[in-house]
């Protein structure tokens, strides 16, 4: 091959790579749009995870605290034969928290309180009526088993809430922000200083 030949061979060569290097470029700079786009709508949707947690946990409950108190005779006998101490008492007391309870997380009033409380509630169940399935399930490490426990879940979501509260879109953030409180008060508030 001649001397003009071969430059010519290199310029080609040469064009190529720019040309691989701009599309690499163009492609890394869509990826990078594309996620800057995701994390965009992310945050924009981030609101959805406390809310849906609250307003499905609220139903249920709601559910289950109606049924407890439409059937208090049944409800009383299944605690005393749980072994809970004042039976009669106990029912409609958990009946009128899950019911009462499952309203204000739907809705998001004093979400963190009655989410400690609902808690309470799904220990003692755990502790009771659901002990001997949840002894097996930690015996065999059997986490599969462990989470289809009911109250399990229920509580992984109310512990959730009690952490990390009733996000935007809830009648408690409405208050704080009508009583004054920014988001600056609740940092302090979290951190309990």
């Amino acid at each position: 091959m001649a001397a003009p030949e071969l430059a010519a061979a290199a310029a080609q060569r040469s064009e190529g790579k720019e040309t691989s290097l701009m599309a690499d470029s163009t492609l890394k700079d869509r990826v990078a749009a594309a996620g800057r786009f995701a994390l965009g709508l992310a945050r924009r949707a981030q609101f959805l995870a406390p809310l849906l947690t609250r307003v499905i946990l609220g139903v249920a409950f709601f559910y289950t605290g109606k049924g407890k108190l439409a059937h208090l005779d049944g409800t009383t006998a299944f605690f005393e034969h749980l072994g809970i101490p004042a039976p009669g008492f106990h029912a409609v007391f958990v009946g009128g928290l899950e019911l009462v309870g499952g309203i204000a997380l739907a809705l998001g009033v004093a979400t963190r309180l009655f989410s400690a409380g609902l808690l309470g509630t799904m220990a003692v169940a755990l502790l009771t009526a659901h002990r001997q399935e949840a002894v097996d399930a930690l015996k065999e490490v059997d986490f599969g088993t462990l989470i289809g426990i009911a109250p399990v879940p229920f509580a992984i979501g109310l512990l959730w809430l009690v952490f990390y509260g009733p996000g935007l879109a809830s009648l408690d953030r409405i208050v704080a922000g009508y009583m004054g409180w920014t988001e600056d008060r609740f940092k302090t508030l979290d951190s309990g200083s």
